[in-house]
C-alpha cells in the first residue's frame, strides 16, 4: 500500500475515517456499523503504518527512537484531548440531530482534504531523499 500509494496513503486514511464515521453516525442498522467500523480498521492500520515510517524518513538515524518516543506520547495525549474538542463540537450542533461519529467523520474528512491540498505526504517524502 505504501509503494502504490506513497504520497497519498495519509489523505486516505483520513478521508477513510472520515467516510467510515458518516457511515456509523449516519446509518441506523448494526450492519452499517460492523461495515464501518471494518473500515476503521482498514484506515487506522494504513495510517498506523505509515506514520511510522514517515517518521523515520524525516529524522535523523539517531534521532528516530526519540521521535517515534515522541510520537507515541503525542498519540496517547490526542486520545485523552480528542473528547474536549469533539464533544463540545458534537453538543453546538446537537439541535441538529448530528452525533459524535458524524463530527469526528466531518473532522476526518476536512483533514484529508487539508493533507490533499497541502501535499503533505509528498513534501514529507521528497523532503526526506
Amino acid at each position: 500500500m505504501g509503494k502504490r500509494f506513497k504520497y497519498s496513503s495519509i489523505t486516505i486514511s483520513f478521508i477513510l475515517y472520515g467516510l467510515s464515521y458518516l457511515l456509523i453516525g449516519l446509518g441506523h442498522s448494526l450492519w452499517l456499523a460492523f461495515v464501518g467500523s471494518f473500515i476503521v480498521g482498514a484506515a487506522m492500520s494504513i495510517a498506523m503504518g505509515q506514520f511510522p515510517y514517515l517518521i523515520s524518513i524525516s529524522v535523523g538515524k539517531n534521532s528516530v527512537s526519540m521521535a517515534l518516543g515522541v510520537y507515541v506520547a503525542i498519540y496517547s495525549i490526542g486520545g485523552v484531548v480528542s473528547p474536549f474538542i469533539v464533544n463540545p463540537l458534537t453538543k453546538l450542533v446537537a439541535g441538529m440531530s448530528i452525533n459524535v461519529f458524524v463530527v469526528s467523520g466531518v473532522i476526518a474528512l476536512i483533514l484529508g482534504v487539508l493533507c490533499m491540498g497541502f501535499q503533505f505526504q509528498k513534501k514529507l517524502v521528497t523532503a526526506a531523499q
